[in-house]
């Protein structure tokens, strides 16, 4: 690479909130230095491709779309799901 292109990591499949990332669902892309000082001043930090292997078992955090770039936001090393909504419903003398 250059140092007018920058390798990020760009996921090769759709993650949902818990998904783990693992080797076999992310990829190195080539972007312009350009476009990442771009992403980046736009208040959004995108994971380099030489922080790879330190996001090998971690997890998604948000929906990310096949093709779009791992932003810092979106990993996380531990996963909690929302609460359910309708949890308790059926406890509800109403049944609503």
């Amino acid at each position: 690479p250059s140092l007018n292109t920058i390798q990020v990591i760009q996921v090769k499949q759709d993650l949902i909130p818990g998904d783990v990332i693992t080797e076999d669902v992310i990829q190195s892309a080539t972007i312009s230095a350009e476009s990442y000082n771009q992403i980046t001043l736009g208040g959004t930090n995108i994971y380099q491709y030489n922080r790879a292997s330190s996001l090998i078992g971690k997890y998604a955090t948000a929906y990310i779309p096949t093709g779009q770039y791992l932003a810092y936001n979106n990993v996380a090393s531990a996963y909690t799901p929302p609460k359910n909504p309708w949890e308790g419903l059926r406890d509800c003398p109403s049944g609503r």
